[in-house]
Parts: C-alpha cells; sequence; structure tokens
C-alpha cells in the first residue's frame, strides 16, 4: 500500500475520496504521482502555474506573498511543489485576471514601501 506524504496528511486531504482511492491503487508509483493526480483531479494550481502568475506581474516571492496575504513561506513550498489549500488555490487564480490584481493592488499597496509601489506600478501599467 501506498503511503501519502505528510503534508498530505496535515492538510487533512484523507478524507478525499479520490485520494483514498489513489493510496490504495498498485500502480501508483511514488508520493509524487499521488500529490500531482490529486492536483488533477482537484483542479488545483501547478506549482508553475503559480509561478507563472507572480512572474506575470514581474513580482517577487515576498511581494507576492505580501499581496496576497499569505506567508513567504508558504508561497515558496506552493512553488515548489506542495499543495495549497483550496482558498489560496483561488486566490491565486483570482489574482491572475488584471482587473482583479489592480483591485487588490489599489487595497495592499500600502504594505508596499514607495520605490516598491512605484516599479510595480510601472512595471504593470497600474494607472491611477
Amino acid at each position: 500500500m501506498l503511503k501519502l506524504p505528510q503534508e498530505v496528511k496535515y492538510m487533512g486531504i484523507l478524507r478525499n475520496n479520490k485520494l483514498n482511492e489513489l493510496e490504495q491503487n498498485e500502480s501508483t508509483k511514488g508520493d509524487d504521482d499521488v500529490v500531482n493526480h490529486y492536483r488533477k483531479e482537484s483542479n488545483l494550481l501547478t506549482s508553475e502555474q503559480i509561478i507563472a502568475i507572480r512572474k506575470k506581474y514581474r513580482l517577487t516571492q515576498l511581494q507576492f506573498a505580501k499581496l496576497l496575504g499569505i506567508n513567504k513561506d508558504t508561497l515558496i513550498s506552493y512553488e515548489n511543489g506542495a499543495l495549497q489549500d483550496i482558498a489560496h488555490d483561488n486566490l491565486i487564480r483570482l489574482i491572475s485576471d488584471i482587473n482583479n490584481f489592480i483591485y487588490l493592488w489599489k487595497l495592499r499597496k500600502y504594505m508596499f514601501y514607495k520605490d516598491e509601489q512605484k516599479c510595480v506600478e510601472e512595471e504593470n501599467k497600474i494607472a491611477f
């Protein structure tokens, strides 16, 4: 029987029937396969997609995490392959739309230094 990675167990995903079935499937090879299959079945963003969204706005990991209101280490773990929770996945999906990005930026830009504000606004052509 395949053992699930600790991060999956800690996230409480064992309650999900799809993942329980995967855990018992003898053809599944390795923890990464289980996590990737769960990610696909649950329609979660991949690490590559999360990175692409961040880079779309030319933000550092710290800036992106700050804008999203999540811990930088949490974002780094998502970008390195950890499973994100659905709330964070939804937030990242929503911010991938430029209108949502601008809306959130206008609400949270005060959290950034003035030079960071100017840089982000110029890079993303945000006019006020």
